[in-house]
């Protein structure tokens, strides 16, 4: 797994059985992807008594996204071809003025995407609190921007 990759879930203050499942979880990702991962994203949010969940990893190359839905307990992983084929984008932002403000402790940030010209249920969503706010927007600036359509 890259160093970057780790310095992001350090970043997040996710702690460190999560990180080190992760890391064996990503053996089995760089398996299924025919690609290089270029870009790692976890959806976390804020429960109403203040602990931070983090729910699922979602891994992007150039055309594909893996999604690993509720990582720390399961082994369960979703691919799918998104490269171009993003054709719905929707963004909710609380607390937080994207892309140029750093986010605060009551940050929120969540986007859903749909894949394809069908009205299917097929994409993703990502979710975002506090400091992860600004790794969202890394990737919807590099991941999901230049692929919609």
């Amino acid at each position: 797994m890259k160093a970057e990759f780790s310095d992001y879930f350090t970043s997040i203050g996710m702690p460190g059985p999560f990180i080190r499942r992760l890391e064996a979880l990503f053996e089995q990702i760089t398996f299924l992807c025919p690609e290089e991962i270029d870009f790692v994203f976890i959806n976390d949010y804020i429960q109403e008594d203040g602990v931070r969940e983090y729910d699922s990893a979602l891994f992007f190359s150039k055309r594909y996204v893996l999604e690993a839905k509720q990582f720390s307990t399961e082994s369960s992983v979703d691919i799918a071809i998104y490269g171009d084929n993003i054709t719905y984008l929707q963004i909710e932002a609380e607390a937080y003025n994207y892309p140029s403000d750093e986010p605060t402790e009551k940050s929120r940030l969540n986007c859903i995407v749909r894949l394809g010209a069908d009205s299917s249920d097929l994409g993703f969503e990502l979710k975002a609190s506090k400091e992860n706010c600004r790794h969202l927007v890394v990737i919807i600036e590099s991941v999901i921007q230049p692929n919609l359509q």
